[in-house]
């Protein structure tokens, strides 16, 4: 019963229990489940339950979802894929729920699984969180895509999340110090910051703009650099400002060429 196994905790499990978090194991000699308090409270089960199979959480999954854990089973008994997964469920109060189910098999020397056992936590705020800036990126990638200019977002730590087509194909035959300038514009997922700091000294006053309103500092930032191209001397204007999305303040980054 829940209240009895609270009662029994060894100090290991009360600090499991502190972690916020679920926790299961699965013999897989016998076929038995364990499951710790946090599965009582999340799904309201009876204190007086008790609940010793695997199968005891299908009529709270998702029917995709229950399929999937058990391939995802499979595929970590099988082929020792790792065990990590999202999973749709309505909890005890009948509330639409996403757990993210993670664990590893104990073998035997041999190779053979004895035991999986692992840990559930509720990732429904992430995962609403995770969806609205995904959609909030492709609302703003299709903004962008509108500009006339080079456009990006980068995110707390530099790196490019969202750029347009302009951005992408930034730098073909002009240079900035004798270093091509698509090495400064940068392919989503690499680091824009780290590109201007690693630019040398023409590029520092980039790097130290763009870093200033990383921290806080600064709202917006301003600098105009001079290239080298085959045709008529031009420049480039990098403008950067505070970006909002989904609460977390990022930067929006535009590089804006001129002649001069």
């Amino acid at each position: 019963m829940a209240k009895a196994q609270g009662e029994q905790k060894t100090p290991g499990l009360r600090a499991l229990a502190a972690s916020g978090d679920g926790y299961w194991e699965l013999n897989l000699i016998d076929g038995s489940a364990w499951f710790s308090d946090w599965f009582f409270m999340q799904l309201q089960w009876p204190g007086e339950a008790r609940v010793s199979a695997w199968s005891a959480l299908r009529e709270w999954l998702r029917p995709a979802s229950w399929e999937q854990t058990l391939q995802c089973m499979r595929d970590h008994l099988e082929t020792r894929a790792a065990f990590d997964l999202e999973v749709e469920l309505a909890n005890g109060a009948g509330e639409a729920r996403w757990w993210r189910l993670r664990g590893g098999a104990e073998r035997h020397p041999s190779g053979l699984p004895r035991y999986l056992s692992g840990s559930a936590s509720d990732v429904s705020a992430e995962r609403a969180s995770r969806i609205r800036l995904e959609r909030d990126l492709a609302w703003l990638a299709g903004g962008f895509d509108a500009l006339p200019n080079a456009a990006a977002l980068i995110d707390n730590a530099g790196v490019v999340v969202s750029a347009n087509e302009r951005w992408q194909q930034t730098g073909a035959g002009q240079s900035l110090g004798g270093q091509s300038l698509a090495a400064f514009g940068l392919a989503i997922g690499q680091n824009y910051l780290g590109a201007w700091t690693a630019g040398g000294r023409r590029a520092a006053p980039i790097a130290q703009g763009i870093a200033a309103i990383l921290r806080g500092a600064q709202p917006e930032f301003r600098h105009a650099l001079q290239l080298t191209t085959p045709g008529p001397s031009r420049r480039l204007v990098v403008h950067a400002r505070v970006f909002e999305l989904d609460g977390t303040a990022q930067v929006a980054v535009v590089h804006e060429e001129c002649q001069g």
